[in-house]
């Protein structure tokens, strides 16, 4: 067999879930792949299952992560592999069964350098697991075409994550595209990720979900409260591998100052109020001597981004305390919210996708159940969304006229509220725009 795609799936101590991954990758309907599980000498029972599997299917390799690092494992896939196009696969997700052949098949049509598909996020299993909905990028416009992200630098705010895609792999070794092969399993991704982006001639991205992506793994890299420098860390690899590029570093610096703030303000809402001045200072010091040289390219920063960069790069001090005078705030916002809800005759969230979704989550832990979502897109109109009916506007208007309307849309919130207000008579003090981000902030 010639392989059309190898799989690489790095793992450490992860028996719970390595079954359902395996098995939602040996059975793509695209069988001409080969799997190289490399594994950082697991102590739980992992590498007997991995064996189980592969004494069952000899597309199946066990390596080891000698080095004890996700990007190294990583590497060693790209260093073996026979197949013309690469894939990641975190060995604690799992995969749809037609997923690989849709890319491939998009690959090859397109002759594209990465080709990436929608996801989605999940916590629980069975019966319990509980889905949120997300696609790479927010426009339609930017799904189905090929797409040159230096060229295009608002590419650089599609999702990130270098798991949802393909990557022909010529294109990887000619380019000289490397994970960093730092200790441990935290953010390697987000290397891989710039480089390819930066370098590819081609992307093209397909709405179709073909990943499913598992949040709440106790485990999980991400929630080690030792690598508080890991992101900082990962973006000076990718300034050190462009510096001999000087007419591409020119064209994605300014992606870079922006991502480089994303990321790290991300990590920092993840760590403990003893730990974020750490990164807090660094991220300062970073940011402050971009501006003063000016390499930091506000403009393309959105307003809120705007305000909390100009604190940041003023003084760290001050920006800790905004942070958590914000997060205060935001508190009191959901506690009130959730009163109203309390004595509420019926909640509705409009909007049917990632905020959607995770605005349910939140109410779920705060005791708050929603009667229904209503989304203007018709395929989703009908389906269900985590055990909710999903209803037109128009049907959802006319069964629930009296209930408490959440709006869970980051763009058109006050679209939507004009259109239930003056469309659907629906009465304005009824209806709440949320800043799902920002709740969801209180949660972490």
């Amino acid at each position: 067999m010639n392989p059309k795609v190898t799989v690489v799936i790095p793992s450490l101590n992860v028996k719970d879930y390595i079954g359902e991954c395996l098995d939602s990758v040996t059975g793509q309907t695209l069988q001409e792949i080969e799997i190289f599980v490399v594994d950082a000498y697991s102590t739980d029972g992992t590498r007997k299952i991995i064996d189980e599997y592969g004494k069952k299917d000899n597309r199946i390799t066990l390596l080891d992560d000698r080095e004890k690092s996700t990007g190294y494992s990583k590497n060693l896939g790209i260093d073996r592999a026979s197949a013309p196009y690469y894939a990641i696969v975190e060995s604690d997700d799992y995969i749809e069964p037609d997923m690989l052949e849709k890319l491939y098949v998009k690959a090859e049509e397109d002759g594209a350098d990465i080709v990436k598909c929608g996801f989605d996020t999940f916590v629980g299993d069975g019966e319990k697991r509980f889905f949120f909905p997300k696609s790479v990028a927010d426009s339609v416009g930017d799904y189905e075409r090929t797409i040159k992200p230096s060229e295009e630098i608002r590419a650089f705010r599609f999702t990130m994550y270098e798991w949802l895609g393909l990557y022909r792999t010529s294109f990887l070794r000619e380019r000289n595209i490397r994970h960093n092969e730092s200790k441990g399993a935290a953010f390697q991704d987000i290397g891989f990720w710039f480089l390819s982006m930066a370098r590819a001639e081609k992307i093209l991205l397909i709405r179709d979900i073909g990943y499913h992506y598992r949040f709440d793994n106790p485990n999980a890299s991400v929630k080690n409260p030792g690598k508080v420098f890991n992101t900082c860390d990962e973006y000076e690899y990718i300034r050190q591998k462009l510096a001999q590029e000087e007419n591409l570093w020119n064209k994605v610096e300014p992606a870079y100052y922006r991502e480089y703030f994303h990321s790290n303000a991300a990590a920092y809402r993840s760590l403990s109020d003893e730990l974020k001045p750490l990164l807090s200072l660094r991220m300062h010091t970073d940011l402050k001597s971009a501006d003063k040289n000016g390499h930091l390219d506000k403009n393309i920063f959105d307003e809120k981004e705007r305000r909390c960069l100009d604190v940041l790069v003023s003084d760290s001090v001050e920006y800790d305390r905004m942070c958590k005078q914000c997060s205060m705030e935001q508190k009191g916002r959901l506690y009130s919210l959730v009163k109203k809800l309390e004595t509420a005759s019926g909640c509705v969230i409009y909007g049917a996708g990632y905020y959607g979704s995770n605005l349910q989550y939140i109410l779920k832990n705060e005791r708050i159940e929603i009667d229904a979502y209503v989304d203007s897109d018709v395929k989703k109109q009908g389906e269900r969304l985590n055990g909710v009916p999903i209803l037109s506007p128009a049907d959802g208007c006319k069964k629930y006229a009296g209930a408490y309307w959440l709006v869970a849309n980051k763009w058109h919130g006050m679209e939507i509220l004009k259109e239930l207000k003056i469309r659907y008579n629906i009465k304005e003090e009824h209806i709440h725009i949320c800043d799902v981000e920002a709740l969801a902030e209180v949660m972490v």
